[in-house]
């Protein structure tokens, strides 16, 4: 029997009951078997409505909540943790299967210690509407809730549409934002940034911090001087295919103790001058990868850093990029599996 059909009394029933005592008569509703395999189908597709299909309406929605909050914990110690998100990921699958399957098994005894293979008293909610309604409510919709408060405040993905950050990364490069990854003590020179942009369409930018509260920065073409001593540089010697950009250089800056890498044009250098300023407390110099390029009035690549818009406030700050996600050619569609994985210094 179908579950919401109007169930029909053989008229030799209905004799016999007009000549039996109605008192005598206990009225059990509609009834309709639990076969496993729907049982099972319907747990996958959300723990909670298996639950509800063999009349455990409190305990499917109990457990719709508690698996919400499990992956929400999950992501929680994945972005303590500082992982590489594709092994936890790939746990969190196994996981949610285990969950299922454990679920799944569940419902499956319940059926057979209650025999409801047989025969169950439909329960006012064994509707598809209200199997509907539980999911979305307890299972679908904090999902959704989860993923947008993990992306706000947690971990995010950004797009590398320019070759501003170049070597360190590249357009068609999707990088894993750690929105609590900024250290205690505030970010440090070396460090790569996200910051907030100051334009609609190009909602954040992601930097390199070159200076600090209390430094004296000074810009003359491609070099930058620190408390008026230029940055060191040497040759970077590779033979990653990354670093042979024709016309680029790759060079190692050193700031201080830390090191990393830039490029430079072959030939020529920017006009871009900056005068010495001594930074405020609380703000930080950010620039480009990329030094030859060229951000004022590059609208079409929208590179941008403190040579426009000068130094910003740490309040400013949206996240440390950690790994690289994903990387296709943006000219020829080719996967750059070398590049997925890599870690963002």
């Amino acid at each position: 029997m179908v579950e919401g059909e109007r169930l029909t009394i053989p008229t030799s029933l209905k004799m016999a009951l007009s000549n039996s005592n109605l008192s005598d008569i206990e009225y059990l509703g509609e009834t309709s078997a639990r076969p496993y395999h729907v049982a099972t189908l319907l747990t996958f597709l959300c723990p909670g409505v298996g639950y509800m299909y063999v009349g455990r309406l409190i305990k499917g929605i109990t457990v719709n909540f508690l698996f919400v909050l499990l992956v929400e914990l999950f992501i929680i110690l994945m972005t303590w943790l500082k992982f590489f998100p594709l092994l936890p990921l790939l746990v969190l699958l196994l996981s949610w299967f285990v969950f299922c399957a454990l679920a799944a098994l569940d419902v499956r005894d319940i059926i057979r210690e209650e025999e409801l293979e047989h025969e169950y008293l439909l329960q006012p909610y064994n509707h598809w509407m209200f199997y509907a309604l539980v999911a979305t409510l307890t299972y679908l919709t904090p999902m959704v809730v989860s993923v947008e408060l993990t992306e706000r405040h947690l971990i995010t993905v950004a797009p590398i549409k320019h070759a501003g950050m170049y070597p360190t990364l590249l357009p068609g490069d999707q990088v894993l934002i750690d929105r609590l990854g900024i250290q205690k003590d505030g970010p440090q020179r070396g460090d790569v940034v996200a910051v907030s942009a100051d334009k609609p369409d190009a909602p954040m930018h992601i930097l390199r911090v070159v200076a600090l509260g209390g430094d004296i920065i000074r810009v003359e073409g491609d070099m930058l001087y620190l408390d008026d001593e230029p940055l060191d540089r040497i040759p970077y010697e590779s033979t990653t295919d990354i670093l042979e950009k024709p016309g680029m250089l790759a060079m190692v800056e050193h700031n201080e103790d830390v090191r990393y890498l830039i490029a430079m044009a072959n030939h020529g250098i920017t006009n871009i001058s900056i005068a010495p300023v001594k930074l405020g407390k609380q703000r930080m110099f950010l620039l480009t990868d990329n030094r030859s390029q060229i951000p004022l009035g590059n609208e079409r690549a929208k590179i941008r850093d403190s040579r426009n818009f000068g130094s910003l406030s740490v309040d400013k700050l949206r996240g440390s990029p950690r790994y690289i996600l994903w990387s296709q050619d943006p000219d020829t569609g080719d996967i750059r599996w070398d590049r997925i994985g890599l870690r963002i210094h």
